[in-house]
């Protein structure tokens, strides 16, 4: 019996953990919404404080003059590196989308960085032209205005579609995981069929022959119990993701040489057991 806990063990041990994707994928969605949604409240933020930016303590150290500089040295590059983190979540249309948005960003900043430098030194502060010159078109309609709004709008969109996609897909997720029993267990037979778990539990009991126990109990057990096991820890769409795996010519060598890597161990344990 011993060796026979040791062999169920072993087994378990080699059972295939793949199946992160899924919950890859979930934190994802949401890492992506938070995302963009965090640089659509900096987009506004940074309009605001070049609005106020004349308005603002004379002194260029200010929390407030830190984070508009901030956001005009890095704001160019941030749809680039949410494009490399989330990109494969959006669709052709969506990507295009934001290609525009960041032009439209690029062209807020560059108004910004006008704006501060107009009024970077103390007598700008107290120049009526620069004053005059700056604040109607950032108050009053401007170019700043009218980019952050189409911007900002546009992310909304984003953040919305998005989100749809992400309870559409928890939705997804809740069915098939709910599923009726007879379709989920099918896939897990093929998944154990792809996976060759019976040739498998056969070489294995072959090496515990002395278990005292039917072998064709023990096969149909052992059988019963991955069943069991895949039912309780995957979903329909890992199980799904798995299959998928193991068709392809990586997947068919995991399970040649595995199978080979666990009958020689076990066999050098039982052989250390005698």
């Amino acid at each position: 019996m011993k060796k026979l806990f040791l062999i169920l063990s072993l087994i378990t041990i080699t059972v295939r953990i793949l199946g992160q994707e899924t919950l890859k994928r979930q934190i994802d969605y949401l890492g992506c919404t938070t995302a963009f949604i965090e640089y659509k409240n900096e987009i506004a933020e940074s309009y605001y404080l070049t609005r106020t930016w004349v308005f603002i303590d004379k002194k260029s150290d200010t929390p407030e003059k830190i984070r508009l500089k901030e956001f005009c040295r890095t704001g160019e590059n941030r749809l680039d590196e949410m494009l490399k983190l989330y990109g494969y979540l959006l669709d052709t249309v969506d990507i295009v989308k934001l290609l525009k948005v960041k032009e439209d960003v690029e062209k807020l900043i560059e108004k910004q960085k006008y704006i501060m430098n107009a009024l970077r030194s103390f007598e700008s502060y107290d120049d009526p032209l620069i004053v005059f010159d700056v604040i109607p078109p950032v108050e009053y309609g401007g170019t700043v205005e009218k980019l952050k709004d189409t911007i900002i709008l546009e992310l909304d969109k984003l953040i919305q579609k998005i989100q749809l996609e992400y309870v559409d897909y928890i939705g997804r997720l809740n069915t098939n995981q709910s599923s009726a029993e007879p379709l989920k267990t099918k896939k897990i037979k093929q998944l154990l069929d792809l996976m060759n778990v019976s040739a498998e539990v056969k070489e294995l009991l072959t090496i515990s022959n002395k278990s005292g126990l039917s072998r064709n109990y023990l096969e149909k057990d052992i059988y019963e119990i991955l069943l069991q096991k895949y039912d309780k820890y995957y979903t329909i769409g890992e199980i799904d993701d798995l299959i998928a795996f193991y068709k392809t010519k990586t997947g068919k060598k995991v399970v040649k040489v595995s199978k080979k890597m666990l009958v020689e161990t076990l066999s050098e344990i039982v052989n250390s057991l005698k």
